[in-house]
């Protein structure tokens, strides 16, 4: 029962963060609000806003990424993905070559990352390669909803 559970949830955070990695307007309101923003800080952007705090354990850069996803609940899957082809890599999976590049997977061979345009960071969409990727992230975890503010009408008594 568990397992179905934390994989409805794997899920939820694959799709809400392919909803925010789509949304390439807000993703380049950051970019171009923020003096330093690379790979990872948007990958690290994409994932808070999915729901996971990650930054509360660690994560800053690449170098120090894997460590703080795993303790976040991502898991390293990289033995269930052929690296060379993609093969088994799903949405939202994290892809990680420590100290030098990480990228999110969107869908069937194409990954998010961050790339430049006459000298302009942006958001890119560029097919999959093997960078070479060392490791492979998938969130396993249970995403805690963030709670939303209902209006309450309530009727006056005359």
């Amino acid at each position: 029962m568990l397992k179905k559970t934390v994989n409805r949830q794997s899920g939820i955070f694959a799709s809400e963060m392919m909803r925010i990695c789509e949304d390439s307007k807000d993703i380049q309101d950051v970019l171009n609000d923020t003096s330093y923003f690379d790979a990872a800080s948007l990958v690290i952007y994409v994932i808070e806003k999915a729901g996971i705090s990650v930054r509360q354990y660690g994560a800053s850069y690449t170098g120090n990424l894997t460590g703080a996803l795993i303790k976040a609940g991502f898991k390293d899957v990289t033995r269930r993905v052929n690296l060379a082809t993609g093969e088994g890599l799903m949405s939202g999976d994290i892809l990680i070559t420590p100290h030098r590049d990480v990228s999110i997977y969107m869908s069937v061979g194409h990954l998010l990352g961050v790339g430049y345009d006459n000298g302009r960071r942006v958001a890119t969409s560029k097919s999959y390669c093997n960078l070479p990727y060392k490791t492979v992230l998938r969130y396993e975890g249970i995403v805690t909803p963030q709670p939303t503010q209902k209006r309450v009408r309530r009727k006056i008594k005359q």
